[in-house]
């Protein structure tokens, strides 16, 4: 029983550490800022594989990915090329964004939209 109960209270120490990893990230996000993003995804890749919450932060991280290519979109749409491949270089390779940020970048450095 005893051993029972120290895994249990792991387990709620583990869930509410998680669930404040994944409420901080949130609170850094700055929608036009996409270093703000990049803070975010790391600190929720600190919840393992089948921890609590590490479906949550793994669907966040695959949203805050598009977003931070959507900012590097939108910087190139004004011209600003160089910014603009900084920002794509910035999405994670295990996200779904990545190979479309990948292309990008290859077009903007041949200074196309």
């Amino acid at each position: 029983a005893q051993n029972s109960i120290k895994e249990w209270e792991q387990k709620i120490t583990k869930q509410t550490n998680n669930n404040q990893l994944l409420q901080k990230a949130k609170s850094l996000i700055n929608s036009r800022q996409a270093s703000s993003y990049i803070k975010a995804m790391q600190i929720i890749e600190k919840i393992g594989t089948g921890e609590t919450g590490y479906q949550e932060a793994r669907k966040l991280r695959e949203q805050w990915s598009r977003q931070v290519y959507l900012i590097a979109n939108s910087r190139a749409s004004r011209g600003q090329f160089q910014l603009a491949i900084k920002t794509a270089l910035l999405v994670p390779e295990d996200t779904p964004s990545y190979q479309n940020a990948q292309k990008a970048i290859a077009r903007w450095k041949q200074g196309k939209k």
